[in-house]
């Protein structure tokens, strides 16, 4: 009997060890991933993607004006990879050029604005200005 009751005493101490060593326990962003393994079923957004859907928001655009936001961020977005990925470069120099491939990227932005979409949008370039 005694045999049985220090076999059962194991038992029950092992097998809650045994379950806890089971758990992930990943630290890191991928812990706050979705799914069981820790990978995301969602791509992530481009950049592009996210600054066309931020505005359409923000500023009320429709449809059309959204697609030639993303338009105009997607034909900018190889420049912006180029200029990051010079290692020549000045951190100075780099950001001047990127500085100036935003004016030019708000400056077509502003051409398919409505005058109150205008705006908001000189609003949300002040606050970025802040940054």
């Amino acid at each position: 009997m005694k045999k049985h009751l220090i076999a059962l005493t194991l038992l029950c101490l092992t097998l809650p060890t045994l379950a806890f060593a089971q758990m992930n326990r990943r630290v890191g962003r991928q812990q706050y991933q979705n799914g069981p393994t820790g990978k995301s079923n969602q791509k992530p957004k481009d950049q592009a993607e996210s600054a066309s859907e931020y505005y359409a928001k923000e500023l009320g655009l429709d449809s059309f004006q959204e697609a030639a936001v993303l338009q105009i961020y997607k034909d900018e977005d190889n420049n912006v990879k180029a200029i990051i990925e010079d290692l020549e470069m000045t951190t100075d120099i780099k950001n001047e050029k990127i500085y100036q491939i935003t004016e030019r990227v708000d400056a077509r932005i502003m051409k398919l604005l409505t005058p109150e979409q205008i705006e908001k949008f000189e609003k949300l370039k002040a606050k970025r200005k802040k940054r």
